[in-house]
């Protein structure tokens, strides 16, 4: 069972900001740091006590950290610690982050997109790609895996009702 003690952390409205470099890495969501420290430890420091922790596969590869206030999830994940789960401070890593939902309004990229802002917003900051009903790629980065030219999503959105409703980053600290 997992405790945590440190409830005096918290991300406020001020630091909702995502921002992603000019070579498409994820440098920062609010006072997180995917880039460089890709551990629950790095979200809990700064966002303090998730709302919810589960583990999302049979063998423990995966799980989900909520932090429901801040309408933040991580998806953490490990692929090299056999009978260690994903959910231990020192094992998971960053592998997908969700921002959005009822608690989302806030959040937005270093190009001053909103949550909450019109598609047409959107298609003016990004040269997003519809990949899907309600889903946009807006920034894609050459991949390390696959053949040569293949590209991964760096940054989504997912639409409703003609506004952003969420944004959806990979930074993939686990390997993919």
């Amino acid at each position: 069972m997992l405790t945590f003690a440190l409830a005096g952390a918290t991300a406020s409205a001020a630091d909702r900001k995502i921002r992603i470099s000019s070579t498409k890495a994820i440098t920062s969501v609010g006072g997180f740091h995917p880039e460089s420290d890709p551990s629950v430890g790095g979200a809990l420091a700064v966002f303090g006590a998730p709302t919810s922790v589960k583990s999302t596969s049979i063998n423990g590869t995966s799980c989900d950290y909520k932090w429901s206030a801040q309408g933040l999830k991580i998806i953490l994940v490990s692929f090299g610690e056999p009978g260690r789960s994903a959910c231990e401070l020192d094992v998971g890593k960053s592998q997908i982050i969700r921002v959005g939902g009822e608690n989302g309004r806030g959040w937005h990229t270093n190009c001053g997109l909103f949550i909450h802002s019109k598609r047409s917003t959107m298609r003016k900051k990004y040269n997003a790609r519809r990949t899907g009903k309600g889903r946009y790629s807006l920034l894609r980065k050459r991949s390390i895996y696959g053949p040569p030219g293949t590209t991964m999503e760096v940054l989504g959105a997912r639409i409703s009702n003609g506004r952003v409703s969420s944004f959806v980053l990979t930074p993939l600290a686990a390997g993919d």
